[in-house]
């Protein structure tokens, strides 16, 4: 994995930053990237040398899976975010559900690095 999202599961936000929305779009631009490479590697399966083809295209299908819920939720997020007003940002920025969104983008980039390891 790179450098802007191994930095991404060590961020735990405790505080509104101004660069949090520059951060997001950052994270959603390359979990796109990271989709299409995925996506362009199921469409040449050929291409691959290895021995468990099968294996491979499970892993890619599941790498798939996961790059595509992170992407569903940072936008939700980003919608849900962009109707409120700034006391509520703060208190969201600040609050259980911010955290359980990082959990879930810990978890889930965790799961991404994993599956990606073995591609």
């Amino acid at each position: 994995m790179d450098e802007v999202t191994v930095n991404v599961r060590q961020v735990h936000v405790t505080d509104i930053d101004s660069d949090v929305p520059e951060s997001i779009v950052v994270l959603d631009n390359k979990l796109k990237d990271m989709l299409t490479t995925v996506e362009s590697k199921l469409m040449n399966p050929l291409a691959y040398t290895g021995d468990d083809l099968r294996g491979y295209l499970v892993s890619l299908k599941n790498l798939e899976k996961e790059l595509e819920g992170a992407l569903n939720g940072v936008f939700t997020l980003v919608n849900f975010m962009s109707s409120k007003d700034k006391d509520f940002k703060e208190l969201f920025y600040n609050g259980e559900e911010m955290e359980s969104f990082s959990e879930f983008l810990a978890e889930s980039l965790s799961k991404l690095e994993e599956a990606e390891s073995k591609n």
